[in-house]
């Protein structure tokens, strides 16, 4: 046998793999005997031809005569004798050679559709690459590798067509849908790790990418704490792709939002230090956000402007307790009226009305007081003791005591007031 891809021959007449190239006999080798029923046909014709030349010459040599003729004759027939089998060997070998040289040709030819197919699976062009391989089927359709990798590439472009509808769904904003399809598609993935699946990997990659996105975006306006958007930051941070950029962006505006607000309302409460800790925890996620830095020096100022303004009013509070207190001591009773009269037994009556002017509760107040006559002289000193006994502040109270036997007119002077604060 011949080998097609290499053109040699092979002894070996039950023989299934060259001997030379180790490619298979049995698929693409021409059959020895093919050949040889060629040479005999080429060589019967030949030979017929070269005996009716023969034929001639011998006539002409008979009616010429002659011994020279004869002798030229036999030289031609040596020729002939070794040039007819060179002629055969040549045919047979040109024959052998071209038929060859279409196989090795169709053989070039699938090989190269067969890598091209690989080159364009890896790339993830399986529609292309299974093309590819129906060509070369068509033309080696007994090679069990392409119709194995043909299976695989239809595979390919099955999982591929999947993922063009996921993310078309993910497209028209149907997230639980797109969610279903990428958990099948996972499944049938986690089985081929092939180097031509991984254009579908990283495929899934990115369709799954776009979900976590489209399922924050969706969940966003529902969020209204600080605590609630960083757990999302954290998620959209592992995320790599341009809309994973974008939403991190929106949430760390939102968080930045949320925290000037909060700082704003613990300000108008004068919530001084948990309004600080508001901003500092949207800058935590919004670093170098300008409203939360202004923020913080507004609350810096308003701090220190109400600490001043505190301490202030301590200071005066302070001062007035302590006048107040100087007040109660000395001067929380405050005589409203005071009089002297003297009755038809010659007795004086002294009345006075006392307020009790202190912020304080007061009770056994007394007065003391000095009795003069007309003349300026002191008739008698006395004390006498208030009614009620306890006096709330802004309330009244009396005294009233007699003197007896003065027989005369007199004036009444209020010495000092006593009292005790309860």
């Amino acid at each position: 046998m011949y080998c097609s891809y290499c053109g040699k021959h092979n002894p070996q007449q039950d023989g299934r793999y060259c001997s030379y190239c180790g490619k298979p006999l049995a698929e693409a080798s021409m059959d020895e005997s093919y050949i040889d029923e060629a040479l005999q046909e080429i060589a019967a014709t030949q030979s017929a031809e070269a005996w009716d030349e023969y034929g001639e010459a011998e006539g002409n040599s008979q009616e010429q005569g002659g011994q020279r003729q004869r002798s030229r004759q036999q030289r031609k027939l040596k020729v002939y004798a070794w040039l007819i089998p060179l002629l055969l060997a040549l045919l047979a070998g040109g024959g052998l050679y071209g038929y060859s040289s279409y196989e090795k040709l169709q053989n070039d030819r699938v090989t190269g559709w067969h890598q091209e197919a690989k080159r364009q699976a890896l790339l993830g062009s399986y529609d292309k690459a299974a093309g590819l391989l129906d060509q070369a089927i068509a033309v080696r359709p007994r090679y069990t590798a392409l119709a194995a990798d043909r299976a695989i590439v239809q595979n390919a472009a099955k999982l591929q067509r999947q993922l063009s509808e996921t993310s078309a769904q993910l497209g028209k904003r149907h997230i639980e849908d797109a969610a279903q399809g990428l958990d099948a598609l996972l499944t049938e993935l986690d089985k081929h790790e092939e180097p031509l699946f991984e254009p579908l990997h990283a495929s899934y990659k990115e369709q799954r990418i776009r979900l976590t996105v489209l399922t924050i975006k969706a969940e966003l306006d529902g969020l209204d704490t600080v605590a609630a958007l960083a757990d999302k930051l954290r998620v959209a941070d592992g995320l790599d792709s341009d809309e994973a950029k974008a939403v991190r962006d929106q949430i760390i505006g939102k968080i930045a939002g949320l925290a000037l607000k909060d700082a704003e309302r613990l300000l108008q409460k004068k919530s001084f230090t948990d309004a600080l800790a508001a901003a500092d925890e949207g800058l935590e996620y919004a670093s170098g956000n300008e409203k939360l830095e202004g923020i913080k020096v507004q609350i810096g100022k308003e701090k220190k402007a109400y600490e001043d303004a505190e301490a202030s009013r301590m200071e005066q509070a302070m001062q007035k307790a302590a006048e107040e207190d100087l007040k109660n001591r000395t001067a929380a009773i405050n005589v409203d009226q005071l009089d002297v009269k003297l009755d038809e037994y010659g007795d004086l009556h002294i009345h006075a009305e006392l307020t009790n002017v202190a912020t304080k509760p007061v009770y056994s107040v007394y007065v003391e007081y000095t009795l003069k006559d007309s003349y300026g002289n002191v008739l008698d000193t006395g004390t006498a003791y208030a009614t009620p006994d306890y006096v709330e502040p802004g309330e009244k109270a009396t005294v009233d005591d007699i003197y007896y036997g003065a027989y005369q007119n007199a004036t009444v002077r209020i010495d000092r007031a006593g009292w005790y604060l309860d």
